[in-house]
């Protein structure tokens, strides 16, 4: 367990679950105490404003229901974002400030990464932002293609690129690929 988490270094890409018989790939944004924060490298769909501000939850669930094993779901853990709320999700997406502080990152941070342009490259050619989970009354924010965290309403279809936990403490880690 301690020799794989050694080997899992930010920044670096781990590939867990699969959609539509391909494996995904996962960015290692985070490591603290046996878990991984990974951002899933590609897009797992698109949707627009209106999906996005009223069935992101359900998206998500499905997506962890269908895309995951037995055994890698039970090493994801829950997010919980809201002290005030009992509400956690299993896969979630980053908020604004969680994508500021992984894009630009933070001057001295021992865990601050600038993954501007890993986290954008994928995209980029599409020409697509993706969406962030922060919505507010009519408006939802979004990673623009260019790096630009916006919060504004889009008529357009954004991508989506799920976020979660991994615990490297529970069972065995043999699931979890790692690109060297």
């Amino acid at each position: 367990m301690d020799e794989i988490d050694h080997r899992i270094q930010l920044g670096k890409r781990v590939f867990l679950g699969s959609l539509e018989g391909k494996a995904l790939s996962w960015i290692v944004l985070f490591k603290s105490k046996g878990e991984l924060l990974l951002l899933c490298e590609q897009a797992v769909g698109e949707s627009s404003y209106e999906e996005i501000a009223s069935s992101v939850t359900d998206y998500l669930e499905s997506f962890y229901m269908e895309c995951f094993t037995e055994e890698e779901k039970c090493k994801i853990g829950y997010f919980k974002r809201n002290a005030y709320s009992e509400a956690c999700d299993r896969i979630t997406l980053l908020n604004a400030m969680e994508a500021s502080f992984f894009l630009e990152g933070e001057e001295g941070a021992e865990n601050g990464l600038n993954l501007g342009n890993r986290l954008l490259s994928p995209h980029a050619a599409l020409g697509k932002g993706w969406w962030l989970c922060d919505v507010f009354k009519d408006q939802a924010a979004y990673v623009d293609c260019e790096g630009v965290i916006n919060l504004e309403k889009k008529t357009e279809r954004l991508l989506v690129r799920p976020m979660l936990i991994y615990s490297l403490m529970q069972k065995s880690t043999k699931d979890m690929e790692i690109d060297k």
